[in-house]
């Protein structure tokens, strides 16, 4: 044992001694030391594989990425300052590429090695003033000493609101924050006003495994001594940061009330280092008396990483529509927001890129369908310009037609080439070999086609014994290049059912997946309700993109209020290339959780999934307006 002590001892009892005999003296084993839940320094090697630190010094700046096994790259950040490798005091004439290690030090302090490839190295001393920030030393090629930032805690929120809108709507956003770490999270929100006073700083503490649902998310900082007002519109953005080995996620869902209940969208929060440095896509976008357009971005960086300038560029989805018209550059500070209203203008089906024309900071950019009987959202999640990546094809997670929804498709191609697309939709009750039927779709350069009621359209087609009429259909849909590839084709659908009430309809939007980023193992999804207002749905679907294997999964369903595992479903099989829902998911399986999240394992077969909630407007189905908002699974 550690500290053991072996050698002669003399041990007198009364007149009887015990010379020459050896006994072994043990010291007990020291405890192992309680992390902290207030020093962030508390983390692992492994804890920053796939975020990002940079580091300022007096007039060079540099970007260390972190990859996996332990491997890192260092990045110049085009400042003055010349730091490409071999110019940097920090990064040496061997590259900039290598191992990294790290350690704890002492209260708030870590060692950050860096071993370049060529065989220099490099020790970063860091000293943490806050949760993810503070001043570092080094001695690499020269000594040198600045300021740094981790990306890893850190979630931005695009928006977070109450505010009035278009017909008599008015916005509230609730937030949902789940810690699925093993340890307590002391979050700090740094929020900045856009409308209204307000901007601010506070914190709070998350207990491990649990999560927490706020129904009024600036009311809430607002009691944690953020300075916003009572009364008036109030928008804004918030950065919350949590230590960097925890779990935390965070989920805004902002609704208005509807004559049937309450309508709206959610959106997840966006973690630092996924923040965009090319120009992105909005796309589906439209503009006519049943919907109209917004988009909205923000400047997500840090503090220190100053403004910068957006270009936003509207382009219409009718190859003899009009040319692309420039809506304007905007500055935007660290943390700010702007949103254009009606964007499209007078095009009626469109798409938009914004793109960053001056600064180095990262931004994040959305889009936003409304209902203008009803102002239901569906919010539109941006695509990078290199989308989809090389990848052979796309899936759609699943397109309805039901008695209730309906499926409206929305395909765009923003390359400079026309394309011609294979559309397959794989559901039970296609009476063909596999369920299937293959759509061929082609599109000139620049060209948008959206396609309403989608799978009354394929029905129409008479496509392979396809009835005009007949069973509910649901299903995943497969996109694939029939001569070419895949570049600048995105293919989303928004899922509806008729407001019967308000007038218009209530509905989501979601894109599809390119082939190659969907799970491998494990997902999670967040922020499930189940009450008299909500429920909550999960989906699963089996891509078959390896080969025709089922996949079986294992569903651990954990108590947000309490941070429980209550329930673990198993054994559910999804064959290749299908989809299945869980309705009510917390309801039926939960042992009377009211809010939670599930981690979704897959436990055999070879095809990577896809996995989704959608947290509905009411109880029970056929109660308040069904509206739904689409919930994204998350590693």
């Amino acid at each position: 044992p550690s500290g053991a002590t072996t050698g002669p001892v003399v041990v007198t009892v009364g007149d009887q001694s015990s010379a020459g005999v050896t006994f072994t003296v043990t010291e007990p084993e020291p405890e192992p030391e309680e992390p902290d839940p207030e020093d962030p320094s508390y983390f692992s090697s492994s804890d920053l594989t796939g975020t990002s630190a940079t580091l300022h010094g007096s007039l060079e700046r540099i970007t260390v990425s972190f990859g996996e096994a332990k491997r890192f790259e260092t990045i110049d950040s085009g400042q003055t300052g010349a730091l490409a490798a071999g110019n940097s005091s920090l990064a040496p004439a061997g590259g900039n590429t290598g191992s990294y290690e790290y350690r704890r030090t002492g209260p708030s302090a870590g060692t950050l090695e860096l071993s370049y490839d060529g065989g220099d190295s490099c020790q970063v001393e860091l000293v943490f003033a806050s949760v993810n920030s503070g001043a570092f030393s080094h001695n690499c090629n020269s000594s040198g000493s600045g300021r740094f930032r981790l990306t890893a805690g850190t979630t931005f929120l695009p928006v977070v609101l109450e505010t009035a809108g278009r017909n008599n709507s008015f916005f509230t956003s609730e937030m949902i924050l789940t810690n699925r770490g093993t340890r307590d999270a002391r979050l700090h929100y740094s929020y900045r006003a856009h409308l209204g006073a307000g901007t601010g700083s506070a914190s709070e503490v998350l207990p491990a495994g649990h999560q927490r649902v706020v129904p009024n998310a600036l009311d809430h900082l607002k009691r944690l001594g953020i300075p916003l007002p009572d009364v008036g519109n109030r928008i804004g953005t918030l950065r919350v940061e949590a230590p960097v080995a925890s779990r935390v996620g965070a989920l805004v869902r902002t609704t208005t009330a509807v004559p049937d209940g309450s309508a709206g969208l959610a959106y997840p929060g966006i973690g630092a280092e996924a923040g965009f440095h090319r120009a992105v896509y909005l796309c589906g976008l439209r503009q006519n008396r049943w919907d109209r357009s917004n988009v909205a971005f923000q400047n997500i960086g840090a503090r220190e990483e100053g403004s910068i300038i957006l270009r936003t560029t509207v382009y219409s989805g009718d190859p003899n529509g009009p040319g692309p018209r420039h809506v304007g550059d905007v500055e935007l500070k660290p943390g700010a927001f702007r949103q254009f209203s009606g964007v499209l203008g007078r095009v009626a089906n469109g798409y938009v890129r914004v793109e960053r024309v001056q600064g180095t900071a990262p931004f994040y950019a959305y889009g936003v369908i409304n209902d203008q009987a009803n102002s239901d959202g569906s919010f539109v999640f941006p695509v990078a310009e290199s989308f989809p990546e090389g990848a052979a094809g796309q899936t759609l997670a699943v397109i309805v037609e039901t008695g209730v929804f309906t499926s409206e498709l929305a395909v765009t191609n923003f390359s400079g080439t026309a394309k011609a697309v294979n559309l397959s939709f794989v559901a039970n009750g296609i009476p063909t070999t596999g369920n299937t039927v293959t759509v061929p779709v082609s599109l000139a350069a620049g060209e948008q086609l959206v396609i309403p009621e989608v799978v009354k359209e394929i029905r129409r087609s008479g496509l392979d014994g396809m009835d005009s009429t007949g069973s509910v259909l649901a299903g995943p849909l497969f996109a694939t290049a029939a001569f070419g590839n895949m570049e600048g084709i995105v293919v989303g659908a928004r899922t509806a059912t008729p407001a019967l009430i308000a007038g218009g309809q209530y509905g989501v939007f979601y894109n599809a997946v390119p082939y190659g980023s969907a799970f491998n193992e494990v997902a999670w999804v967040e922020g499930l309700l189940q009450n008299r207002t909500s429920r909550s749905n999960l989906a699963l679907v089996n891509t078959g993109e390896v080969d025709d294997s089922e996949s079986v999964f294992s569903m651990d369903i954990y108590d947000g209020d309490t941070g429980r595992l209550v329930r673990t479903i198993t054994g559910r099989t999804v064959p290749a290339r299908e989809w299945r829902q869980i309705n009510s998911i917390l309801r039926d399986y939960g042992n009377d959780t009211t809010q939670g999240y599930v981690r979704i394992r897959k436990i055999s077969g070879n095809n990577p999934f896809l996995a989704y909630g959608v947290i509905n407007d009411g109880g029970s189905p056929g109660e308040r307006s069904g509206d739904g908002s689409y919930v994204p699974a998350r590693e």
